[in-house]
């Protein structure tokens, strides 16, 4: 993750051996056999700028920038912000209720890196119907928290009446999806923070007999819209200002936008000891002011992680290894 143009982080959550003596919960929800390791690195040269070393749970762990060199850690059921200077300045507690069979806290910050949004899920695998009570079903939900990202002060709640499998943050809306109701499972919207929706399934047109896509909000209010073999761009009123395609059998996997660029990972299914997996095969990184190619990175191992600057660099871990790419100035 590029903190700024000039760092990037990278980080993982390990565990302790031997295991920590039995004992209660820390506030991050953890009882210390997990800690979140976080190396902030120069981008230029890698060399090792700061070091954080956090106690966390052994499900969520996430670092995100946010604007001037300030980011959010959250380690478990706590939300960190530091400065700049790695200093602590402000936290909040992420409590979950435990009551539905799946709730989860998610995290995601504008692009402006101005506001962050927290969405408390909850999934309910079976809906409770009206006029039926059934102690082990309820109903889905999402309720949406906007926090001003210098102080982790509350700005804004609303709720959303359904579970959101996949949702993105532009600036000033949300990009997401219906998932409790099986007929809407693909069909995406967009939702400002008054919680009105808008779908935008009639802004493209899907290719028939393809597979699901996802879209992801970007900057300047334009939308990732991918899946299959195929990526484009929407812009604000619908009108593709971007495509981009790959071999019939690899898939658009994710994307992550920064500035004007944007990366993309494709996906290759192989069979593996008889099931089916995606494997990652390469990372390509878009000029969207250009409508070009800038750069094309293979994939080795089975897993990937990768982000882009906006300045254009891009910084990808491929198993073991990570590594930075500088934009040709």
């Amino acid at each position: 993750m590029f903190l700024t143009p000039q760092q990037v982080a990278v980080y993982q959550v390990s565990k302790r051996r031997p295991s920590a003596r039995l004992g209660p919960r820390n506030t991050s929800g953890g009882a210390g056999n997990f800690s979140l390791d976080v190396r902030i690195l120069d981008a230029q040269d890698g060399h090792l700028i700061q070091a954080l070393h956090l106690p966390t749970s052994a499900t969520f762990s996430k670092v995100a920038p946010t604007h001037e060199g300030k980011f959010i850690v959250r380690t478990g059921e706590m939300l960190y912000l530091y400065s700049s200077d790695f200093q602590q300045l402000a936290s909040r507690d992420l409590p979950l209720k435990r009551l539905a069979p799946l709730e989860e806290w998610e995290i995601k910050v504008y692009h402006s890196g101005q506001a962050i949004v927290l969405a408390h899920q909850k999934l309910f695998l079976r809906e409770q119907s009206s006029g039926q009570e059934d102690l082990n079903s309820g109903k889905s939900s999402a309720d949406i928290e906007i926090l001003d990202a210098d102080t982790l002060r509350t700005l804004k709640t609303f709720n959303v009446s359904n579970y959101m499998s996949h949702w993105s943050v532009g600036d000033h809306f949300l990009v997401g999806n219906h998932y409790t109701v099986a007929e809407r499972a693909n069909d995406f919207g967009k939702m400002d923070f008054d919680g009105h929706w808008v779908s935008l399934n009639s802004l493209w047109k899907v290719p028939r007999n393809s597979c699901s896509y996802l879209m992801d909000a970007m900057v300047h209010q334009l939308i990732a819209v991918y899946g299959c073999n195929r990526l484009f761009v929407l812009s604000p009123a619908g009108q593709k200002t971007f495509s981009a395609k790959i071999a019939p059998d690899e898939t658009f996997a994710s994307v992550v936008n920064a500035g004007s660029y944007l990366a993309a990972e494709s996906d290759r299914s192989e069979v593996k000891f008889g099931n089916t997996i995606a494997k990652p095969v390469r990372i390509e990184l878009y000029d969207l002011d250009r409508k070009t190619v800038l750069k094309w990175v293979s994939i080795e191992s089975d897993t990937v992680y990768y982000d882009v600057s906006r300045n254009g660099d891009l910084a990808v871990v491929d198993g073991y290894e990570l590594t930075l790419y500088a934009k040709e100035r």
